[in-house]
């Protein structure tokens, strides 16, 4: 059965001295998730696209334990990836409503089987109680040609400090959140916003517990892919010339 296209969501941020960023999330017909971000330059007429931090991070990153989880789950690649990226949609959507309304969105208005990451999240919430100063904003740094969403920036024990959240069966954090995060914190700095100097990752699970660690300086790491993502999109069209 064909699957019907949904009503796209549409974000925007004016940032001054560089442009306008533009975000667009939507389902084609045949049901795939399919998300773009562009920049209007300032003073510009003509947008230009950016990639998203995850697709440079899926493009460059090894993911051994990713095939293993695809294996164990029994099922295809796409679906195991819609089903993990609709969890995650939905601790996200739990976190900016509380963040930016201060309601609590009930457990029962999700899939059962989300209750335990919300659970999980909601205690984080909770204990942590964030001030938040910035959540779901789009940040990009447009010499670099990419874009992104960061979750939340929020003062924790008065210290402003960039928030990633992470869904999966054992709350883990893998190696390539880090470096997304400081993605993020680099380009959120180039917008002219929070100066983050700390990152912190939350990983929320399946038996609701969450996990919380310290981001690691990712920055460097984050230049070598950039340098790797772009030498690997040359070579790529030097080979379409030569096939």
């Amino acid at each position: 059965m064909t699957a019907t296209a949904t009503e796209p969501t549409r974000l925007e941020r004016v940032v001054a001295g560089i442009g306008t960023i533009f975000y667009e999330e939507k389902r084609d017909r045949a049901g795939r998730e399919r998300r773009n971000y562009w920049l209007l330059p300032e003073g510009g007429t003509r947008r230009q696209s950016l990639t998203s931090v995850t697709t440079i991070l899926r493009g460059t990153w090894p993911k051994p334990g990713l095939l293993e989880w695809y294996a164990r789950e029994g099922e295809g690649v796409d679906t195991a990836l819609e089903r993990a990226s609709a969890r995650g949609r939905a601790v996200h959507k739990f976190v900016e409503v509380f963040m930016t309304t201060g309601d609590i969105l009930p457990f029962d208005a999700f899939p059962s089987d989300y209750a335990p990451y919300l659970q999980a999240i909601a205690r984080f919430l909770w204990e942590y109680d964030p001030k938040p100063i910035a959540v779901e904003r789009l940040v990009a740094y447009p010499e670099f040609g990419y874009a992104g969403r960061l979750d939340l920036i929020a003062a924790l024990d008065d210290e402003p400090t960039l928030l990633d959240f992470k869904s999966n069966p054992k709350g883990r954090i893998y190696s390539e959140a880090h470096v997304q995060a400081h993605a993020y914190r680099i380009a959120e700095k180039k917008c002219g916003g929070v100066d983050v100097a700390r990152v912190a990752l939350v990983g929320v699970a399946e038996d609701g517990t969450y996990n919380v660690v310290a981001g690691a300086d990712a920055s460097k790491m984050w230049g070598s892919v950039l340098d790797f993502y772009k030498t690997l999109g040359r070579f790529e069209r030097e080979l379409e010339k030569v096939a």
